[in-house]
């Protein structure tokens, strides 16, 4: 059924069997799949040759005398007729239903004359509904005809009014030759005017593409075939012949664009022995040709193959854009035009002019460019295409709506590729008076098409393209356009410089539009040159509006890059990205005249910058507090006037702490003795918060920063920054004071909110409950644990004392990391006194502990002193008696080995294990045997199974490795599977009439080796099936084994002729 696509498109093969039509659809063209639709239909060959003959003739009719308002109704009836007279009502029903782009129809030569493109099925033609093509079996190219394999540049040969009458089609083959001129990777040769036979056949050879346009001879004409008017005459199927027969070279398309250069009649396209072209060109090995079943017009024809190249260009397949070019002719000159409804195609409508094609799916940037002229130049195009030249592995393709795009790997060679293009748009004008202004810029996963043996890709397609298009019609003139994802993935690593020397690029959010081609809103960026660019919102238009989503703030305008000078802080210039968060983006600044550098966070939202609010209202706290502190980062200047909102702070050039680590190799790297003083450092600056009634609630190493870039301890200096999610022990505490028209920022909520780091936060805070001081000396906590593991990464276990080797270390994690808060540290500052007197506690602990070792000893001794005397008597007393009770006990403990051994000798042979059993038995000593004993042996050396053949004497037998099947072989020649579990027969084969000489299990147990006087035979035991009869060489074999590694070994009788066998 037909309710979805077929990725090898439909396939419908018609064969013409005397008085039938068979008729097969199918949705694979490699014959795998089963049919659709098969079965025989009575023919009707008069009646559809006459509506054929009735359908060209009103094609033909119209395009000579121009259209009336009902020739296309006229033909679409007599379509929808041809239709019902041609195919059953089933296969009429699926190919209604089919959303399959392609059809392929395999056809008799018989049945060429047909126009099945033409076919109405009650929608549109179906050379409207599908990339259609014709395929004849019989017209199949020679062994020795292959086409040339794909190249990285196709060469197309125009020949075009050859004998100098035609006006008109000069102007198609210049047309044709400018188009493929801007196409990448086309050389064109163009012949225009008084083109003879032999020029015509020296190039044909040379080249992959061939358009031919000037006129032609009907077949059946005066010579008969089908032919081109040269100069000197016309060329036919002879002269092709002897062309094809000169070399072996044939172009992959050829595009007859003459009257008639593709009719066929009813007997196969050979009335009175005559030829078409198509069929030669296709023997000699043609991929694809197109010509036209009725007299072409000059302008129609023209247009036609205009819209033909252009969309072959741009990567479609050879079908797709000849099913596009006749829905753009048919849209533009209206349904009663009907020079498209002429062309034919005879080959497969799926392949390009490349062959078989790839698709793969790429993460690529592409730039959308708009010309400023209505036409892309070919001098445009040469400039743009040098330009690309300096980015590696980058291209230019058309899209399916003939937008042009260059491709980049990288999107800051996409932007800076736009940026030079705007740059340079001076000179493009002076050259070729087109002005490349308008660009839009977008990436993601887009699906690339490839041809085997190519370099260039074909075709570009998915959601980024679609995108780039939907910005490319937004810009401006002299405008560049980003998706926000490229936008804010470029700033921060592309220079002004890395453009053009001096060039000061500007960097613009203009918010979110939606499309109406697209399903979700797109944040628009702009990027520009000041000066050249238009730095503007674009304006709304019917496909795009501004979009701002519910209870969102749009916040347009200048964005933090490389290069660029603060807003509202002149003199400082943006050095580096460090960060990005919820609230906004941190930079590193430089001074234009001093050396010296400065951190700003940035905001550009107003319900974003409480959060920036808030850290600069702590940092004052602390800092009138405690007056010059030096263990939290100062706060320089703020600035909340208008967007973006900033506040500028100290730098601290050795990074975060995990920056800082890295540089040094890693965690491990640093002696243990740096790493406890980087804490301790880190719970001074916190004790300092605290002390001004400020809690961090967000303390982990990225917050913690290093002032120097070396490991030295004397110069070590720790400082803790991002106060963004502080909060103050009491509201009391900022009331009143000159910092306090912030107080909005705090809120009791965010007081029991679980803003932070899940792993460095608190328990009771992931259980709602308010934050302490004691919740940052449980995050500091977490991190002296990663820091003496090794492991910035590791979360806390519940073993985590495990990994601790340092017992004192140990105690101080535990008053840090208690889950209950009023059993950890009363102030975080006693851990930093803690893990500075390590040593002096290990000292202490170790002088305690040996003292305590010394008055152990010495009360040892006394005691030792005082009992020795008694000990000794009593020694001597328990002696004698000790010496009997011995004996005694080691007779006792003889007679319990005795019968324990007799219960595991009757465990076994319950079992069973009988052999086992009965060692175990001889092995007790005679003096303690017993009728037990006896009873037991007895069993031992009785029958434990009896198996009997109900035919014959067995003669041979071998058990299975699990012990679960025996084999029987006996004298008659058969072999029996006994199951030992069941006692019953499982399987039984006929060997020969011989009795077995040898029979034999492989490892598994399921296969089973016999051997008798004329080989060995193998069995299947499960299946009861003969597996394999190995006779070679001849000989009577007298053995056969199965060697571990489950090859079959055999030995025969003569050993000096064939001493072994080995089989797999």
């Amino acid at each position: 059924m037909i309710g979805t696509d077929h990725p090898q498109g439909l396939c419908l093969r018609v064969s013409r069997v005397r008085d039938e039509t068979w008729l097969e659809l199918s949705g694979s063209r490699n014959g795998h799949e089963p049919p659709l639709f098969e079965g025989p239909v009575p023919a009707r060959f008069a009646e559809v040759g006459d509506l054929s003959s009735r359908i060209l003739s009103k094609v033909r009719v119209t395009n000579l005398h121009g259209p009336k308002r009902d020739d296309g109704t006229s033909l679409a009836r007599l379509g929808a007729d041809l239709f019902d007279r041609l195919f059953p009502p089933e296969l009429k029903d699926l190919l209604q239903r089919s959303r399959t782009e392609s059809l392929l129809l395999v056809l008799d030569e018989s049945l060429l004359g047909i126009p099945w493109e033409l076919a109405h099925d009650g929608t549109d033609f179906l050379c409207c509904r599908y990339s259609l093509g014709r395929h004849v079996p019989s017209w199949q190219a020679a062994p020795s005809s292959i086409p040339r394999r794909a190249k990285e540049a196709l060469s197309l040969l125009v020949v075009s009014n050859p004998r100098g009458e035609l006006p008109s089609s000069t102007e198609e083959g210049r047309t044709i030759s400018e188009l493929a001129g801007s196409a990448a990777e086309i050389r064109c040769h163009w012949l225009n005017g008084h083109v003879d036979s032999k020029t015509t056949m020296e190039w044909m050879p040379c080249v992959d593409l061939l358009h031919y346009s000037g006129h032609g001879t009907p077949l059946g004409g005066r010579s008969g075939d089908q032919s081109w008017l040269l100069a000197d005459g016309s060329f036919d199927c002879s002269c092709l012949r002897e062309a094809g027969s000169r070399s072996s070279g044939i172009p992959y398309l050829v595009f007859s664009n003459a009257c008639h250069s593709a009719m066929a009649s009813l007997d196969g396209g050979r009335s009175g022995g005559s030829r078409c072209l198509a069929e030669d060109f296709i023997r000699l090995g043609c991929l694809h040709y197109i010509g036209s079943n009725s007299e072409v017009i000059d302008w129609r024809g023209s247009g036609f193959a205009s819209s033909f190249y252009k969309r072959l260009f741009g990567g479609e397949s050879v079908g797709a854009a000849l099913l596009h070019a006749r829905l753009e002719v048919r849209s533009d000159s209206g349904e009663t035009d009907l020079g498209w409804a002429q062309y034919v195609l005879y080959g497969n409508p799926d392949t390009g002019v490349h062959g078989e094609t790839t698709i793969s799916l790429q993460l690529k940037t592409l730039v959308a460019i708009k010309f400023g002229g209505d036409n892309e130049t070919r001098d445009s195009m040469d400039d743009l295409r040098s330009l690309l030249g300096g980015f590696p592995e980058s291209f230019f393709t058309h899209s399916e709506r003939s937008t042009c795009l260059a491709v980049f790997n990288l999107p800051s060679d996409a932007v800076r590729f736009a940026l030079t293009l705007q740059h340079r748009a001076p000179e493009y004008v002076n050259k070729s008076g087109s002005l490349p202004l308008r660009a839009a810029i977008c990436g993601g996963e887009v699906q690339i098409e490839s041809a085997q043996g190519s370099t260039q890709p074909l075709a570009v397609r998915g959601l980024p393209v679609l995108t780039a298009e939907a910005l490319l019609a937004l810009t401006q003139h002299g405008q560049i356009l980003l998706s926000r994802p490229v936008f804010d993935g470029v700033r921060p690593v592309l220079r002004g410089e890395q453009v053009a020397r001096g060039a000061r690029v500007e960097w613009m959010d203009h918010g979110a539009y939606r499309f109406s081609e697209l399903e979700e809103p797109v944040g628009i960026c702009e990027i520009g040159i000041r000066g050249a660019a238009r730095l503007s919102p674009p304006p709304d238009m019917e496909s795009a509006r501004r979009y701002i989503a519910p209870g969102h703030e749009s916040v347009l305008g200048w964005r933090p890059a490389l290069d660029l000078e603060v807003p509202a802080s002149p003199g400082w210039i943006l050095a580096e990205q460090l960060g990005e968060g919820g609230f906004g983006e941190v930079w590193r600044a430089k001074h234009k005249t001093e050396d010296k550098t400065r951190v700003f966070k940035f905001c550009f939202h107003a319900n974003k910058a409480r959060s920036l609010k808030r850290e600069a209202t702590l940092f004052q706290m602390i800092r009138d507090a405690l007056g010059g502190n030096t263990r939290t980062v100062q706060l320089h200047d703020v600035y909340f006037e208008k967007p973006p909102y900033f506040i500028q702070m100290e730098d601290a050039i050795g990074g975060s702490l995990n920056q800082w680590l890295a540089s040094q190799g890693g965690v491990e790297a640093v002696p243990l003795e740096l790493r406890l003083e980087i804490v301790a450092q880190a719970a001074e600056a916190l004790q300092t918060a605290h002390d001004s009634g400020v809690i961090h609630r967000d303390v982990k190493p990225s917050n913690i920063l290093m002032t120097t870039k070396g490991a030295d301890l004397g110069s070590l200096d720790v400082k803790i920054s991002d106060f963004g999610i502080g909060q103050v022990v009491s509201r009391d505490s900022i009331v009143g004071t000159p910092f306090g028209g912030f107080t909005e920022t705090f809120s009791k909520t965010d007081m029991v909110s679980h803003s932070g780091t899940r792993l460095y936060m608190a328990p009771e805070l992931l259980v709602g409950r308010p934050s302490s001081t004691r919740s940052d000396i449980y995050s500091l906590g977490v991190v002296l644990y990663q820091l003496l593991v090794g492991d910035l990464s590791r979360p806390l276990a519940s073993d985590w004392r495990e990994e601790i080797t340092d017992p004192l270390l140990v105690q101080d994690l535990e008053v840090c990391l208690s889950g209950e808060p009023s059993k950890r540290l009363g102030a975080v500052g006693d851990l930093a006194e803690r893990l500075r007197s390590l040593e002096k506690r290990r000292t202490e602990t170790f002088e305690k502990e040996r003292a305590e070792r010394r008055r152990s000893r010495n009360r040892y001794m006394a005691v030792v002193a005082s009992i020795s005397v008694t000990v000794f008597f009593l020694l001597a007393l328990a002696l004698g008696f000790g010496l009997f009770r011995e004996s005694r006990a080691r007779q006792g403990a003889v007679r319990e080995a005795y019968y324990a051994t007799i219960g595991l000798a009757q465990a076994m042979i319950t079992e069973g294990k009988v052999g086992s059993a009965q060692e175990l038995l001889l092995g007790l000593p005679e003096d303690l045997r017993n009728w037990e004993w006896g009873w037991l042996l007895r069993l031992c050396n009785l029958d434990q199974a009896s198996y009997t053949h109900p035919t014959s004497i067995p003669s041979q037998f071998d058990i299975s490795r699990d012990g679960r099947f025996l084999a029987i072989g006996t004298h008659d020649g058969k072999v029996a599977v006994v199951d030992l579990e069941t006692d019953e027969i499982r399987s039984s084969f006929q060997l020969t009439l011989s009795r077995p000489t040898r029979v034999a299990f492989d490892l598994s147990g399921k296969t089973l080796a016999a051997s008798a006087g004329d080989g060995v035979t193998v069995f299947d035991v499960d299946t009861r099936q003969e597996v394999a009869r190995l006779t070679d060489p001849p000989s009577f074999w007298h053995a056969s084994h199965f060697h571990p590694l489950e090859r079959l070994v055999g030995s025969p009788v003569d050993k000096r002729k064939h001493p072994l066998g080995l089989w797999s």
